[in-house]
């Protein structure tokens, strides 16, 4: 499947909704502006108060992706050893890689905790992997978080032996911000996979019905009132969507789909993170 080769049906009151399914690769143009908005929408709701940056020594191991072995050991020993300490802070990260210019790896990390000794830190990363340079500074504002995100991914963040590009501790989204932004979203939606293009979907639903886009959404709905029924794919030329709230709209495509739910939450939010332009997955 290439990218948006597939669409999301969903019936909604006013009649269907429909997105596209996205391959999600850093190495799609479109893919990869979606998933920055997405991980700087991660960053900013994470509600960091601290930005840190470890580094690798290149004297002492100067292959990238073991030096990203060592440093990601570090980080995780940090971590553990930190919570250990700090029983009563819960500590949490969202961590992205970045390639220098001489292509080593630094890991920039986002942490919502009380305050950090930046010597304590700089004295541990000695000791384990011979590279005590790391910078810490307060976090001061949401652009300030999207701005640093920015910065540092660039096109796409950089990937070192078979490491995550960027990851984030469980508790992470643990936040008031999201849980507030949560609550805003929590509909669900019936979703349906269908093996035909936005655009395509759209050509085959004009004879039944008004469509309308928004961004990457695209909406239909009709002057007949709504018809009491389930959801089903039975249908003598494929899906078809009548519900009492499709509208009754047929849905031609091809017989080979399937069928599943999602939850509207993720939808929601993928959607937001995607409209988001103001704006790291390993420690659990």
């Amino acid at each position: 499947m290439r990218c948006r080769d597939w669409c999301m049906v969903a019936s909604t009151y006013e009649g269907l909704m429909a997105r596209p399914v996205w391959c999600g690769s850093w190495h799609c143009e479109e893919c990869a502006e979606h998933k920055r908005a997405k991980l700087i929408a991660e960053a900013i709701l994470g509600q960091p108060t601290t930005f840190l940056t470890l580094t690798t020594n290149p004297n002492i191991e100067p292959d990238p992706d073991r030096a990203s072995d060592m440093l990601l050991d570090a980080w995780q020993r940090w971590l553990r050893q930190t919570r250990h300490n700090r029983p009563g802070d819960d500590i949490q990260a969202l961590k992205v890689w970045e390639a220098t210019k001489n292509g080593m790896p630094h890991l920039h990390v986002l942490l919502r905790a009380p305050y950090l000794d930046q010597r304590e830190i700089s004295a541990f990363m000695a000791a384990q992997i011979g590279a005590p340079i790391v910078d810490i500074r307060a976090v001061t504002s949401a652009s300030q978080v999207a701005g640093y995100v920015a910065k540092y991914i660039g096109k796409a963040p950089s990937q070192f032996a078979n490491h995550h590009r960027h990851d984030r501790t469980r508790r992470w989204l643990n936040t008031s911000a999201y849980r507030k932004w949560l609550a805003h979203h929590t509909v669900k939606y019936q979703w349906q996979l269908l093996h035909v293009s936005l655009d395509d979907l759209a050509l085959r639903l004009q004879p039944h019905a008004h469509t309308r886009r928004d961004r990457d959404t695209l909406f239909a709905t009709t002057h007949d009132p709504p018809r009491a029924g389930p959801i089903t794919n039975r249908g003598p030329t494929g899906p078809r969507l009548c519900g009492n709230d499709s509208g009754g709209i047929p849905v031609s495509v091809p017989q080979t789909h399937s069928s599943h739910s999602v939850s509207q939450n993720h939808a929601d939010y993928s959607s937001h993170c995607q409209t988001s332009r103001t704006g790291v997955s390993d420690v659990r």
